[in-house]
């Protein structure tokens, strides 16, 4: 308050005993407070902001340290030769490394440093104290050192290269001994025939084997052994004692056997396949009997007329009804049948006797029967009509009697 007046302290300043106190510089405002900002932090807009890394503090404003430097007391220092730069610290390069792109990357094996390069050694060389040391005659390099190449070996590539089995060595080179032959003292034997070679041995090929690539190969089933060759038995044949023997008729092969197939089946690629239900057996076949018949000790009988087949068995329609797709349906009402098929009786007819006789005329049917329409009636689409009063009767007809008449006995007498 100045001179009974309320007057708002300054941007960035506090009150202290009814007084306002401007903060210090690098200091923010909170609560009525002035904190100091940390270490390596500038002021932005009332507020600390943490300088980044590798970056140092230079008139209240955050520099970065050049590539390859790091930052000791607030200042920025260059690493030294051969060093690189890892988390803000200077490292040095280890031994046979070279320094690219701020990483040491190590000298690949079998190399010298020259200059801070890598320079690979020659082939065939070791390494020795820094220097390139060439290797003596048949000799490789394991593991910076000369080793010896071992007997029967030849050199390939700085590598000793084994000579596969059942080759020899000559003037540095591998040959291979030729086909049915072993190796005796770095020399190539010739061995016995029907034999093979088994870790550079001759062995004798077991009995029912051929040899094929100096391998004992066993002949498959079913097959006999003819001048090293197995030879496949024939299709229905069996093998005895190195021979193929030929099943009979009607006969199927199981385990190298002959079997006989069983009643009512026929083979087929020598298996025995059972004939299906109404089918018979005919010359190893199995024809299906035809439609409308029944199968009796190996025969196809055929069913009776007005018969159908249930259960492998003809079953005689009853009377009154007609055969159809197998099946007995009943004849309707007022029907009849002839010659196995139910025939509707036509109108104004009666059924007697599976006959169809006609109503007499004058007659009308009901409930298949016909009966005679009363007097003084005509008959009308099945059904009897009276004649009206003052009519007559003629030919189915109801003629009016004319005017001054009367009637008398279906006449119309003159009065």
């Amino acid at each position: 308050m100045r001179n009974n007046e309320c007057m708002k302290c300054e941007l960035h300043a506090i009150m202290r005993n009814i007084e306002c106190m401007k903060c210090e510089l690098h200091t923010i405002m909170r609560s009525n407070e002035c904190p100091k900002c940390e270490l390596h932090t500038i002021m932005r807009n009332f507020e600390c902001m943490k300088c980044e890394l590798h970056t140092i503090m230079r008139n209240i404003e955050c520099m970065k340290c050049e590539l390859h430097t790091i930052m000791r007391n607030i200042e920025c220092m260059k690493c030294e030769l051969h060093t690189i730069m890892r988390n803000i610290e200077c490292m040095k390069c280890e031994l046979h490394t070279i320094m690219h792109s701020n990483e040491c990357p190590k000298c690949e094996l079998h190399t010298i440093m020259r200059n801070i390069e890598c320079m690979k050694c020659e082939l065939h060389t070791i390494m020795r104290n820094i220097e390139c040391m060439k290797c003596e005659l048949h000799t490789i390099m394991r593991n910076n050192e000369y080793m010896k190449c071992e007997l029967h070996t030849i050199m390939r590539n700085i590598e000793c290269m084994k000579c596969e089995l059942h080759t020899i060595m000559r003037n540095n080179e591998c040959m291979k001994c030729e086909l049915h032959t072993i190796m005796r003292n770095n020399e190539c034997m010739k061995k016995e025939l029907h034999t093979i070679m088994r870790n550079n041995e001759c062995m004798k090929c077991e009995l029912h084997t051929i040899m094929r690539s100096i391998e004992c190969m066993k002949c498959e089933f079913h097959t006999i052994m003819r001048n090293n060759e197995c030879m496949k038995c024939e299709l229905h044949t069996i093998m005895r004692n190195n021979e193929c023997m030929k099943c009979e008729l009607h006969t199927i092969m199981r385990n190298n056997e002959c079997m006989k197939c069983e009643l009512h089946t026929i083979m087929r690629n020598i298996e025995c396949i059972k004939c299906e239900l109404h089918i018979i057996m005919r010359s190893n076949e199995c024809p299906k009997c035809e439609l409308h018949t029944v199968m009796r000790n190996n025969e196809c009988p055929k069913c009776e007329l007005h018969a159908i087949m249930c259960n492998i068995e003809c079953m005689k329609c009853e009377l009154h009804t007609v055969m159809r797709n197998n099946e007995c349906p009943k004849c309707e009402l007022h029907a009849i049948m002839c010659n196995i098929e139910c025939m509707k009786c036509e109108l104004h007819t009666i059924m007697r006797s599976n006959e169809c006789p006609k109503c007499e005329l004058h007659t009308i049917m009901h409930n298949i029967e016909c009966m005679k329409c009363e007097l003084h009636t005509v008959m009308r689409n099945i059904e009897c009509m009276k004649c009206e009063l003052h009519t007559i009767m003629r030919s189915n007809e109801c003629p009016k009697c004319e005017l001054h008449t009367g009637m008398r006995y279906n006449e119309c007498p003159k009065c």
